[in-house]
């Protein structure tokens, strides 16, 4: 396979130019990949949302924010939505 993540980037800043970008977080394979291919093209350009419904593993919430807002220094808005997931 050439070189999919450079000719990805590629397409994706001709695609987006200098628009802004959102893009839902889940913390699964899909949409990490998806974030970190989008934050290596266009950087700040890109805002993920994470939604924490309350029924992720344990410290699982953490270590997508850690991974995206620490280590790739992504912009990441994380909502605490687990109060309307899951209720007494």
């Amino acid at each position: 396979m050439p070189d999919y993540v450079s000719e990805a980037i590629l397409k994706i800043r001709d695609q987006v130019a200098d628009e802004k970008v959102i893009l839902g977080l889940s913390g699964g394979v899909d949409s990490s990949v998806a974030a970190a291919l989008i934050h290596r093209a266009i950087g700040n350009q890109l805002t993920c949302v994470f939604v924490d419904h309350g029924l992720l593993r344990l410290n699982e919430a953490a270590q997508v924010m850690d991974a995206f807002a620490q280590h790739m220094q992504a912009k990441v808005v994380h909502i605490d939505a687990s109060s309307s997931f899951i209720q007494p």
